[in-house]
């Protein structure tokens, strides 16, 4: 009886490791690690309403840096990220053009839920409040994610509300 215990919970231990391995780097428990790169009140060349773009290989990421920092002219850009691109995309988050300060995205989470071929990206998408006193600019405010890659074909930006603002399909 003692063996046959014993024998069992080894079956089980074995039979149980492969549920460890997960496809494309995804981590186990249905979702990936997701990082904040790069975060700014004004991106050139955002769209007027709110929109979220896959990244997936320096070229593009190249070509999205250019422009979302083509309004600093005489002061030092940042360095472009550098992601590893076999196992990690980006995804740039624009709020859409706002007629004043006050608003701005951050990631609330570092882990992406993934559920039915989408990963779904946590942010507070900040606005001021109805009466608050702001910056009369305009503003377009963006932020750029460093997601994992894994079994999933699009990426959903969901709210501190359970809102979805923008999706990303690739």
């Amino acid at each position: 009886m003692g063996r046959t215990i014993w024998i069992l919970g080894l079956m089980a231990l074995f039979l149980g490791s492969g549920c460890v391995n997960t496809p494309r780097g995804q981590a186990a428990g249905g979702d990936v690690a997701v990082e904040a790169v790069h975060g700014r009140a004004l991106c050139t060349g955002a769209s007027i309403s709110p929109t979220a773009v896959w990244i997936d290989s320096r070229q593009m990421l190249i070509a999205h840096w250019q422009r979302m920092l083509s309004h600093r002219i005489g002061e030092g850009k940042p360095s472009i990220p550098q992601i590893e691109w076999d196992t990690h995309g980006l995804v740039l988050i624009h709020m859409g053009q706002k007629s004043t300060g006050g608003y701005g995205l951050e990631l609330i989470r570092r882990r992406a839920l993934l559920k039915g071929g989408t990963a779904y990206v946590r942010i507070n998408w900040k606005q001021p409040p109805a009466k608050a006193i702001v910056t009369m600019m305009i503003t377009s405010p963006c932020l750029l994610v460093k997601i994992q890659r894994g079994d999933y074909n699009s990426v959903a930006i969901i709210d501190q509300s359970g809102r979805q603002r923008a999706q990303a399909d690739f």
